[in-house]
């Protein structure tokens, strides 16, 4: 290998042009320098302007880079993206301005983070994407993954826990599958539960669907809510389900309701035990 310092003019040298008073500017500067980068460690490589390598087989190839490196041969760390940084055993950071640290994890997307372990396949791939944890993956762009075997697939989408995916666009999954996936996959759904072993589980399926708290729901139509519970599956659009509701009432009006036939709204109140009506 080529050693980064041949292009570098001796002190001699140096020393001979400043003492005629010439002023040095930022050009100059760098035209005497060639850019040498800084290259530390065994079988290293920083070949990128302004670029620098630490450690064992560190490969700084992009421009402004920096690698961290404790990899083998074969194994090496790699910052190939502009001003991209990776630091770890295996860590690569081929996204302009990308961050990869941690343990065969890969940063792809420009201006991505991936931290953590992803030996069986993770990382952030998507601009500007986030992942965090062992086997996160990030898959678009804007799409965060933090936790054990979680997924986000899609814009925006974000994924939290263990063995959990949002596969909606702006979905927000996070809670625990037990070998099966916790999902999140309508439109702008949202699902904060566990889901079991049962296979007859589909999760916030549905656009705009909602699961808070519980187990193994599926919501699969649109509008739609559960909340708490176990084993309950939507049944129409726009509606809201609860297994048990109890509502904490005294003379003053507690809650209203709307007529969807006529439009007309009732207000309902507790008196003597029983729930009185008015048409507001």
């Amino acid at each position: 290998m080529a050693d980064p310092t041949d292009n570098k003019k001796t002190r001699d040298e140096l020393k001979a042009i400043w003492t005629t008073g010439t002023q040095v500017t930022e050009a100059m500067f760098d035209d005497l320098f060639d850019a040498v980068a800084t290259l530390k460690g065994e079988d290293s490589n920083a070949s990128g302007s302004y670029s620098s390598t630490r450690g064992t087989y560190a490969q700084a190839i992009g421009n402004y880079s920096t690698v961290i490196s404790s990899g083998s041969a074969g194994y090496e760390s790699r910052a190939t993206g502009t001003h991209s940084f990776a630091k770890g055993y295996y860590a690569r950071a081929s996204g302009n301005y990308s961050t990869a640290s941690g343990y065969y994890i890969s940063a792809s997307g420009n201006y991505s983070i991936a931290t953590g372990s992803a030996k069986y396949g993770g990382g952030s791939i998507g601009d500007y994407s986030h992942s965090h944890g062992f086997n996160a993956v990030a898959s678009v762009a804007y799409a965060t993954a933090s936790g054990y075997y979680v997924t986000a697939s899609n814009s925006h989408a974000f994924a939290k826990g263990k063995n959990v995916t949002a596969s909606g666009a702006y979905s927000f999954a996070f809670g625990k599958g037990e070998n099966n996936l916790l999902i999140a996959s309508g439109y702008v759904s949202f699902n904060h539960s566990f889901r079991s072993d049962n296979p007859n589980v589909s999760g916030a399926t549905g656009d705009h669907s909602v699961i808070l708290g519980g187990r193994d729901h599926s919501v699969i139509h649109d509008n739609s809510c559960i909340f708490g519970g176990s084993g309950i599956t939507s049944l129409s659009a726009n509606t809201v389900y609860v297994p048990n509701l109890e509502i904490t009432t005294n003379s003053v009006t507690s809650f209203v309701m709307t007529d969807v036939v006529d439009g007309l709204r009732y207000s309902v109140t507790l008196s003597g035990g029983t729930f009185v009506f008015n048409a507001t």
